[in-house]
């Protein structure tokens, strides 16, 4: 099950002994309750401490509490009664309604507002909702997902799965192809054409036919994996990407291959889209199919790469309003990783320098001094030594040189490996040192990319379109790290800490509970009163009983 290893309000709260831990037993009361910290000041846990000692003395020298006790407790400071599946589920550690400890209290409270805010988006209506269950099994069924059992799902996955009657061995779509499937090459591939038939060239006509041969396998392979997906009796991933550029199909397949071959994930016979895979002969057509894919799966990976683009943000921004989770991959390069990206540069299409050069220059990318700073310092890390040597200087001298070559390209596709890499070789030629700027450059700019999905971007927190909860992206670096969190979410086994959130003037924004692995925010509660009543008196609200006509 979902484990809540930590708590700061929670944690904070001293209940070792005499006064302190009266007081601290208190203020877990009133947590327990729903109540912000900021609801109950000094002099309020002053009278209800005052009160206890009246009206309540045993609970001073206490160290168990039973469950009809902790009810007690919470009338003696104005909070309303649990019921006994609440207590069962939250507090109790054994099956014969024994007595708790304050320690297992502190720690069902803890537990309590994780819940509250994976399922919820707020602590108070959290309890109010929970507390009136009155069956174990309804309260589980209340917080599901989160309350599946590991081991159980473990057990599901894997040779437990049936095999599908829809499912071929040979329809795979090698990773050099899946390019072809690409509407984008459509228009390439016309504009080939013509330049070969107005060139009466026989050895053109027979690279064309080669092409159309390949095309034709590869998108009758793309439609039976397309109609395997429409009839997979479930779906576990979906993975998002944007495919434009032959570069971006040949990454995704990797990443893909990558991710479902690490250990936690390769035996558990994970079903999963893979955009790389599939071919419709209509773009809307292909829209449809993704869509049902984005509403079938439980979670979705977002690979964020160089450039936002309205497809895959929109995947991105659906599935976190279905209340599901995504996590976004962003590539890291540092150490070998820079090297490695470095040296396969060097077998990149020029076009992939034109697009990336320019793409950083129409976001303002230079004219950031640290930014340059930081590749300065990356392309050290790869063995150029700048010196005083203006960096803008050579990446616009790049960037003029794989223009250049680039210009005198002959063919889009029919040009075929050889002649990509001629020009490769060509560009390499006149600016040997490209791989290496652009490596840093792509090193810092994905740098930057994961900070803005992160903390910055406006599509890194979304609301549960049903229940108002806000939903946060998990951003993740590697391969290995989006396998654990995949693996995680699909047995119910992640970890979270409930954190405070201040700002610059460290005033309590909210609470954010933050995913282990990734680091990241996955679920908020804002302290904002303002905001948090008008959220939840407009948000749920039927419009129709509020508008003129129905008042009248």
């Amino acid at each position: 099950m979902i484990k809540f290893d930590c708590d700061h309000d929670i944690d904070k709260i001293d209940i070792s002994n005499g006064e302190h831990r009266l007081r601290g037993l208190v203020s877990l009361l009133h947590y327990l309750a729903g109540q912000p910290g900021a609801k109950f000041s000094e002099n309020t846990i002053s009278e209800d401490v005052e009160r206890l000692e009246r009206v309540a003395p045993r609970a001073i020298s206490a160290t168990h509490f039973a469950y009809e006790q902790v009810n007690e407790l919470l009338l003696l400071v104005d909070e309303s009664r649990i019921s006994r599946a609440f207590f069962n589920f939250f507090f109790s550690t054994t099956e014969n309604d024994s007595p708790i400890s304050l320690e297992d209290f502190k720690r069902g409270v803890r537990q309590f507002r994780g819940f509250a805010m994976l399922c919820y988006g707020n602590f108070r209506y959290a309890f109010r909702t929970l507390r009136e269950i009155n069956s174990l099994s309804a309260l589980l069924s209340e917080l599901e997902p989160w309350t599946r059992d590991s081991v159980h799902l473990e057990e599901s996955f894997g040779d437990a799965r049936p095999a599908p009657i829809s499912h071929r061995d040979d329809t795979v779509v090698m990773q050099c192809d899946t390019y072809l499937l690409g509407y984008v090459v459509d228009a390439e591939l016309q504009a080939d054409r013509q330049r070969a038939k107005s060139s009466a060239d026989s050895e053109l006509e027979e690279k064309v036919k080669t092409l159309d041969r390949r095309i034709d396998k590869a998108r009758k392979n793309g439609r039976i994996n397309a109609a395997i997906y429409l009839t997979s009796d479930y779906l576990d991933v979906y993975f998002a990407t944007s495919m434009r550029n032959h570069w971006e199909f040949l990454e995704t397949y990797d990443f893909v291959h990558r991710v479902l071959s690490q250990p936690e994930l390769k035996d558990l016979g994970i079903r999963h889209f893979d955009p790389t895979q599939a071919f419709m002969d209509g773009v809307l057509e292909k829209g449809l199919l993704e869509a049902l894919m984005l509403k079938r799966a439980q979670c979705t990976v977002y690979l964020a790469q160089e450039t936002d683009t309205l497809g895959k943000d929109s995947e991105l921004a659906a599935t976190l309003a279905q209340g599901k989770p995504v996590i976004a991959y962003v590539q890291a390069l540092n150490g070998d990783k820079l090297q490695r990206h470095c040296e396969a540069l060097r077998s990149f299409r020029v076009s992939y320098y034109v697009k990336r050069l320019h793409a950083l220059f129409a976001e303002g990318f230079f004219s950031n001094a640290g930014r340059l700073s930081q590749v300065m310092e990356k392309l050290e890390q790869l063995g150029i030594q700048i010196g005083g040597h203006p960096v803008l200087e050579d990446i616009r001298r790049i960037l003029a040189s794989a223009e250049e070559v680039e210009g005198s390209r002959n063919f889009g596709l029919i040009g075929g490996e050889h002649e990509e890499e001629q020009l490769t070789q060509q560009f390499l030629d006149q600016a040997p040192e490209a791989p290496e700027y652009v490596a840093a450059l792509d090193a810092v700019s994905l740098d930057k990319r994961a900070r803005t999905i992160a903390e910055y971007h406006p599509l890194a927190m979304q609301v549960h379109l049903d229940k108002g909860v806000a939903n946060g992206v998990l951003v993740v670096r590697d391969a290995e790290s989006c396998a654990r969190l995949l693996y995680g979410f699909l047995t119910s086994r992640l970890s979270f800490c409930i954190e405070p959130k201040t700002g610059s003037n460290d005033e309590r924004l909210g609470t954010a509970l933050r995913e282990k692995i990734s680091q990241s925010t996955f679920r908020y509660v804002t302290a904002n009163r303002l905001v948090t009543n008008s959220f939840w008196n407009f948000y749920l609200r039927n419009e129709k009983s509020f508008t003129q006509h129905e008042r009248q």
